[in-house]
């Protein structure tokens, strides 16, 4: 299991690849329009996160509601995702 260090570091490194935006406040809303991330970028975001984490990262929409997207949140997400 990857630590949440690793896994904070994963996601932003994921949401800079795919949509070139760095230093998000880790408690920043992803969806919201303030940082006009599209939609389609979280299909490549995740698809990145479950490579690299080896997580089926999409699980963690069985549990939350669109409050876990944010950074802080997601990590927390992930760290009780089963692999």
């Amino acid at each position: 299991m990857a630590s949440k260090e690793i896994i904070e570091r994963a996601i932003c490194d994921a949401v800079r690849d795919v949509t070139g935006l760095v230093d998000i406040e880790k408690d920043e809303s992803l969806i919201d329009g303030g940082l006009s991330i599209e939609p389609v970028d979280f299909l490549y975001i995740f698809d990145i996160l479950e490579k690299k984490l080896q997580l089926p990262v999409c699980d963690i929409f069985k549990n939350h509601t669109f409050e876990v997207m944010t950074i802080n949140n997601l990590t927390d997400a992930l760290i009780n995702v089963k692999s």
